[in-house]
């Protein structure tokens, strides 16, 4: 088989799928590409049985079918990368694949059969559809991003769950949330894994068409399509953590990012402690105090709440301007609400730790 398709094209491509190659799989067929040529295109397919990404652009040659496997698709980028002709030729045999570009040129081994790549999915029925915005996706995406869970022990928390017109990331220690009602989901939970959202937001382009079934995602643009695996089991329920009353603080969210990395960068740790209280920071350490405040609007916090230092810096960095601070107790979720955005922060408490000695002790 023979075939030509104009370099750009071909590069675009290429960078796209091989996003979605496995790593180190025990299958090394998945490590590869798969390109298919039928009806005058050039379909280019990665598949790691997690997601699979499929992208098509035309071909220059017409009436050309059959497919091979491209082995070692980062390598032949870089090198697709140098080219500089406007069009890339391919002549595959049984034995080899060879790629030439003006007085460059690549030959591969032909050593997978095309058949043994994985097919696409079964996907069932289509329950539901929507149109949406890549663009709002990945922002959505990126503000929330920071509360999914690593720990692979509770691998639903690892994902990002839509609900209705939420967008949920949740680690059992903090809890982001976006809403949006131009995308509503019907069905109760649609879990994804973290990484196969931040691919869909940064391969798919301008708007979407999204499909679900029982067990699969499927976003598309008008070249490239990204099917992703549903999470099996149940997510939390956010609503019976999220308090809905207590002690409401206002306060400038930069300033207080810029108060907390004041007492990072003092106390030089990856994990650090402050303690809040009506506006009042305080930072207790074995060399000594560190101590702030930040201007605050609204009630009075008669007792002091301490919390991880990081994870608020986390959460405060999903917000602009002045935001609402829900404090309900020393145990009970630190509530963060700005409009469309919400986090929750655990606070963390000691009976033994003394901050703010010359106020009033904890309540």
């Amino acid at each position: 088989m023979e075939f030509k398709i104009f370099t750009d094209d071909f590069k675009i491509a290429l960078e796209k799928v091989e996003k979605g190659i496995a790593k180190k799989s025990a299958l090394p067929i998945l490590e590869a590409v798969k390109i298919e040529i039928k009806e005058d295109h050039c379909y280019l397919i990665s598949d790691d049985l997690e997601k699979r990404i499929e992208t098509k652009r035309n071909t220059i040659s017409e009436n050309m079918e059959g497919s091979f496997i491209l082995e070692n698709p980062k390598k032949i980028l870089k090198a697709v990368k140098l080219f500089k002709e406007m069009e890339t030729k391919f002549n595959i045999t049984d034995k080899k694949i060879t790629i030439i570009s003006g007085n460059k040129q690549i030959e591969i081994i032909n050593k997978f059969n095309p058949k043994d790549f994985p097919e696409g999915r079964n996907i069932g029925e289509i329950k539901e559809q929507h149109n949406y915005n890549s663009k709002q996706l990945k922002e959505r995406y990126n503000l929330i991003k920071y509360a999914a869970s690593k720990d692979i022990s509770r691998p639903i928390l690892t994902g990002i769950c839509f609900r209705n017109n939420i967008m949920i990331a949740c680690d059992s220690y903090r809890l982001a949330t976006n809403t949006d009602d131009n995308l509503t989901i019907s069905s109760k939970n649609i879990v994804l894994p973290s990484e196969n959202i931040k691919l869909i937001t940064d391969i798919l382009e301008g708007s979407l068409t999204i499909n679900i079934s029982n067990k699969y995602f499927i976003a598309e643009d008008e070249n490239t399509k990204i099917t992703s695996r549903i999470f099996e089991g149940e997510y939390p329920d956010i609503n019976r953590i999220i308090p809905t009353n207590g002690e409401i603080l206002t306060i400038n969210s930069k300033e207080f990012i810029e108060e907390l990395k004041y007492f990072k960068d003092m106390t030089n740790k990856n994990d650090f402690k402050v303690a809040f209280k009506n506006g009042k920071l305080e930072v207790v350490t074995n060399e000594g105090k560190y101590k702030s405040e930040i201007e605050t609007e609204g009630q009075t916090l008669d007792y002091y709440v301490v919390f991880d230092g990081n994870y608020m810096l986390e959460a405060l960095k999903q917000f602009e301007g002045k935001i609402d601070i829900y404090f309900i107790g020393q145990k009970a979720p630190i509530k963060i609400i700005q409009e469309n955005n919400l986090a929750l922060v655990l606070p963390i408490y000691s009976k033994d730790a003394v901050y703010f000695a010359d106020d009033t002790k904890a309540a």
